[in-house]
Order: C-alpha cells, then sequence, then structure tokens
C-alpha cells in the first residue's frame, strides 16, 4: 500500500480458486486510523487500494481469511469514545467491503488484543483473541468464537488457557477440526511463560487435552504461530513455533517442532 501515515502490521488470506488473495494492513494518520485492502494476482496483478475502515478511535491490527471462492471475513478491535474496546467484523465480497459491521464481541473495558482466524470449510470460521488491561497490557485470557460466513455467532467467547492468563492465541483450522496455540503463565515460582496447544471440534468441543509444545521451561515461550495439514476435513498434524528467551544461552530465539494428531 501507498498512502499518508505508515502501513504496518499486514495480514492475508489466499483464494486458489480465484488465483487471487486480499492483502489488509493497518495505517496510522495523526489522530486517524485506517484499515485498507487490495486484491492481488497470483500473476501479480494489483487491485485498487480500498480503504476498510477509517476511525478517529484506535484501530487494532486486523485480520483476515477465506471463507469460498471471492469471499472473506476480515475482523478487527476498535476503541469507542466512552474507552471502552470490542471486535467488530466485516465481509469481503468480489474486492470490496460487503454489508454491515458487526460486533463480534461485547463492548468491554479490556482490550481485545491480536485477534486471528482460522477457516473451518466454506461456511464457517473461528477467531481468537486475548483480552488485557488497557494500561498495563497484562492478560486477562484467551479466547475463541466461532462464526458462520455472514458474521453470526455460532459459539461465543470460549476461554481456553485454564485460567492462566493466556495470550496471544493463534489458530489454524480444517472443515471439521480446528487448533489453537497460546502461551501462559508457567508452573513454579520461577516459571516464565509457556506454549500450549489444543485441539477442537468446528462445534467447538474439545478434542484433546491442553498441551505443553515446548520442553524448555526458564524464562518465557510466547507469540506462537502454527499450520495445520488436513485430511477430509480433520486435522492429522501441523507445524509450530514460537519465541523463547536464553534456550540456547544466546538471548532470544525462534523454536519449532511438528505435531501429529492420532
Amino acid at each position: 500500500g501507498s498512502g499518508l501515515g505508515q502501513p504496518q502490521l499486514p495480514d492475508f488470506a489466499i483464494d486458489p480458486t480465484r488465483e487471487q488473495l486480499l492483502a489488509i494492513w493497518n495505517r496510522k494518520h495523526t489522530h486517524v486510523g485506517t484499515i485498507e485492502a487490495r486484491m492481488v494476482g497470483f500473476d501479480g496483478r494489483l487491485g485498487a487500494t480500498f480503504r476498510f475502515r477509517t476511525s478517529g478511535s484506535a484501530l487494532g491490527p486486523a485480520a483476515v481469511v477465506r471463507t469460498r471462492a471471492n469471499a472473506f471475513l476480515v475482523a478487527w478491535s476498535e476503541f469507542l469514545e466512552d474507552g471502552s474496546n470490542l471486535l467488530l467484523g466485516q465481509r469481503v465480497v468480489d474486492g470490496r467491503p460487503h454489508g454491515l459491521v458487526v460486533p463480534m464481541t461485547e463492548a468491554t473495558m479490556t482490550y481485545h488484543r491480536r485477534v486471528k482466524l482460522g477457516q473451518l470449510g466454506e461456511s464457517r470460521a473461528v477467531f481468537t483473541w486475548s483480552e488485557t488491561d488497557p494500561v498495563t497490557l497484562a492478560s486477562y485470557g484467551a479466547y475463541f468464537s466461532l462464526v458462520d460466513e455472514r458474521l453470526s455467532l455460532l459459539v461465543s467467547r470460549v476461554r481456553i488457557d485454564d485460567d492462566r492468563a493466556g495470550h496471544q492465541p493463534e489458530v489454524a483450522g480444517c472443515a471439521d477440526e480446528f487448533v489453537v496455540a497460546w502461551d501462559q503463565d508457567g508452573d513454579g515460582l520461577f516459571a516464565g511463560r509457556d506454549v500450549m496447544i489444543q485441539l477442537f471440534s468446528s462445534d467447538g468441543a474439545p478434542l484433546s487435552d491442553i498441551t505443553q509444545a515446548n520442553n524448555h521451561i526458564a524464562n518465557d515461550q510466547k507469540q506462537p504461530d502454527l499450520f495445520v495439514d488436513c485430511d477430509s476435513g480433520r486435522v492429522v498434524g501441523g507445524g509450530l513455533t514460537w519465541d523463547s528467551k536464553n534456550q540456547d544461552g544466546d538471548g532470544r530465539g525462534v523454536f519449532a517442532r511438528w505435531f501429529i494428531v492420532d
């Protein structure tokens, strides 16, 4: 993107049937926040940049997921005039915003951060976020909700972190199952944060126990990212990365592991 203000915090979703992707990013102007987007063809063709959202209040990073051919869902967090914060969503069809902006959570005085979206077939999506103190950014927990392709809530605000200040959740899904990864407070007085992972059905029911991904437990392990492999709508495996502090004695580093679902 080009224009006034610095573009930042990009995300994208691929539409293989149309050989294109939707790229989306935030841009901060003086006293105004915007979310912008454009379609990009696999051959490098660039569609026109359009302004997706403009607000005099702070806009959190936007996330996007494909739902079906030439259709996407976009979600972001936004502060209201009274200081409360909520997650909002809107559809993108044929490369343009479509329909109304829909509240995806209730407005609260907590900060809804790091919203992420995962595709569940061509009719539903899962979105994750963490809630934090708006001043100290201390985490209050990690959550997910399920929506249909028109952003109607199917399952609302499921907490996933076992009451351990879960933060920065990531999600990836197949048609019938999805996986969430997040970091949370570890066990013990001197423990840092650990990266956890759990498998769910497409209706939000847990299909596995919460599993710790990292085996190095000193200091902090955080900021996970993941992908999944699908077979007949089920998650059969995938990969997971995270940031680890001083695990190899050399400051911060990025570590990874594969996982297999039995």
